[in-house]
């Protein structure tokens, strides 16, 4: 069951990536791009935003996750072109490998609870999205929100 919660979030997660242009962006061919934040301005009609994301999980959850990441694509190819790169990594040591560098860390991964103040002190976690805090809150036990 708690598995079944986490990888809720990380779709949850890839979505929010998605949809909010958190995810590394493949260099423009126009000048819709605002150089000075990131966010992109709205794309001609007809014209997706290229949308690149790295996922890590567990070697025995790849094919799952797998499956998980083409009905995303799927479900929202109308959205954006999505490139999702999924790697092998252990929840056990995916602290370890993201504080190295956090810049080149996967984007979304799953991590041992007992990472998290570490993760959150190095400040290599996005917060949950506002839109999503209250199922977040209510899908989740009070310590794990906390």
């Amino acid at each position: 069951m708690k598995m079944r919660k986490i990888l809720a979030f990380v779709l949850v997660t890839i979505l929010a990536f998605s949809m909010f242009g958190c995810g590394k962006k493949t260099p423009a061919t126009n000048n819709n791009e605002n150089s000075t934040n990131g966010s992109s301005q709205t794309k001609p009609a007809g014209e997706k935003e290229d949308v690149s994301l790295v996922v890590w999980g567990a070697e025995e959850d790849q094919a799952m996750l797998q499956e998980m990441i083409d009905a995303f694509k799927a479900k929202y190819a109308d959205e954006a072109n999505f490139t999702i790169e999924l790697g092998v990594q252990s929840e056990s040591t995916a602290k370890d490998t993201v504080l190295t560098d956090p810049e080149v860390a996967a984007d979304v991964f799953a991590f041992a609870d007992d990472q998290i103040k570490e993760l959150v002190n190095a400040k290599a976690l996005l917060a949950v999205i506002p839109d999503y805090l209250e199922t977040v809150k209510s899908e989740n036990g009070e310590g794990s929100v906390a």
